[in-house]
């Protein structure tokens, strides 16, 4: 080769280069102009913004200012039905407490902002499920009934879907514990322990099998907790908490948590000094009030007989 075409290559391969890149550059433009546009401007803006709020320092904001803000936001996208994830962000505001402007948690408060986030989310949507499940723990709280019908609600729109169906399980759960009900609070703890004996229920995608582990995990601790305090004697709740750890569902957490129990459960008195979840106990103090007034009255109409004695003759 000579020394003149030694000197071209490097040219040549270059030209070829930037011959390449126009190429390929032409071909994107018209793949781009081709394709659906992606919706920049109110969509983008709307998540940087969300964002944006999401990350504020808020013990330095204080709560106040954070949703006078989050009401402004709300207010600029009011017509984007993203805006119930803002809503549901506001409820977790008012939930917390802020120890440097002396502000305790708002419960009534964080419990609107959760029903307008629900009432905003698009229905069937994954936001409106986690939206409607967050309201009906808020209902369970004031109206059982409720909560039942909005947990049926999210039955209907599931469409069989494993995870949402155990959610609503252990949720209904719950319920029946706010009722006083143990009985019926172990039979929904129990089909959420042994979900997976039905192998159509078992998700197929690794991360809904370890979130359903999860519900399963808390349903057992939910259960383990109302033992604990049931108005039971110490041997029947030992033997009710030792049964959850012979179910199918052998979590390791759970195992250990069935293990801490029974450590607690013998240092507590034979009798609850609290009960909390039962109705025979409600029923055994309405017994208590009915008698206490029957003796009121008794001693009244005996008072009456003795110190007038309606029986002696006037003479």
């Amino acid at each position: 080769m000579s020394a003149p075409a030694v000197l071209r290559l490097p040219l040549v391969v270059a030209g070829r280069m930037v011959l390449a890149a126009g190429i390929m550059l032409c071909a994107g433009v018209v793949l781009l102009a081709g394709a659906e546009p992606s919706k920049p401007g109110v969509e983008d803006r709307f998540a940087v913004q969300l964002e944006y709020l999401r990350w504020q320092p808020r013990d330095e904001i204080g709560r106040d200012a954070l949703v006078a803000a989050y009401e402004r936001f709300i207010a600029q996208f009011e017509k984007d039905p993203r805006v119930a994830e803002a809503m549901m962000d506001v409820a977790h505001l008012m939930k917390g407490e802020f120890p440097r402007q002396g502000l305790k948690p708002d419960h009534e408060a964080a419990f609107v902002w959760c029903r307008k986030a629900a009432a905003r989310a698009v229905p069937g949507t994954p936001f409106w499920r986690k939206a409607n499940f967050s309201l009906a723990g808020w209902m369970s709280l004031k109206d059982t009934a409720e909560a039942r019908r909005i947990l049926q609600t999210i039955v209907e729109d599931a469409h069989g879907h494993s995870l949402t169906l155990a959610r609503v399980e252990r949720d209904l759960q719950v319920v029946c514990l706010r009722e006083h009900d143990l009985a019926a609070a172990e039979v929904h703890c129990r089909r959420v322990l042994e979900w997976y004996n039905d192998p159509a229920r078992v998700p197929k995608e690794d991360m809904e099998k370890y979130d359903l582990d999860g519900v399963m995990a808390e349903a057992g601790s939910i259960m383990i907790g109302a033992y604990l305090t049931a108005p039971w004697p110490k041997a029947e709740r030992k033997r009710r908490i030792e049964a959850l750890a012979r179910s199918d569902f052998t979590d390791f957490e759970l195992k250990m948590e069935v293990d801490r129990a029974l450590e607690d459960l013998k240092t507590r008195h034979e009798v609850p000094e609290t009960v909390v979840f039962d109705k025979v106990a409600d029923s055994r103090a309405g017994w208590r009030w009915a008698l206490s007034i029957a003796g009121l009255v008794l001693l009244v109409v005996m008072g009456y007989f003795v110190y007038r004695r309606p029986w002696r003759r006037v003479a």
